[in-house]
């Protein structure tokens, strides 16, 4: 999968779900939470990914050094932080604010393609909503 490819599957994900994949304690983010919402790296990952990797709750860095049969599918790792970055980043500051979490994740997400030089034609549509 290239960068393109993760960046839209990641980003249609979570804007289909239509919120944050947010740990149970809700203190931070989570691959896959019990009502199978799922954070960027979560969209990417195959379904019969070992229950243990999605209950996993650590960082890019972390989940690439104790998962490196699943990161290795991914590649390029600083691309990926910052792609989880986007999910999590704007949790952090709209997590009791759905519709301005939506505004946001979509404006964070341009931005990011903005860095990586990705297309956005797929979030045009959104950002006008």
């Amino acid at each position: 999968m290239d960068r393109q490819e993760a960046f839209e599957k990641a980003t249609k994900g979570i804007l289909r779900q239509g919120a944050p994949a947010v740990s149970a304690g809700g203190l931070g983010c989570s691959y896959r939470t019990k009502e199978g919402l799922k954070c960027a790296i979560g969209q990417l990952l195959p379904e019969n990914t070992p229950q243990e990797v999605w209950d996993a709750q650590c960082s890019v860095p972390t989940f690439f050094a104790q998962y490196p049969d699943v990161a290795r599918q991914f590649g390029d790792m600083i691309f990926y932080i910052d792609l989880q970055g986007v999910h999590d980043g704007v949790f952090q500051f709209y997590k009791h604010d759905e519709e301005k979490w939506l505004h946001a994740f979509i404006a964070e997400s341009i931005r990011f393609a903005a860095v990586y030089d990705l297309d956005i034609n797929f979030l045009k549509e959104k950002s006008n909503a």
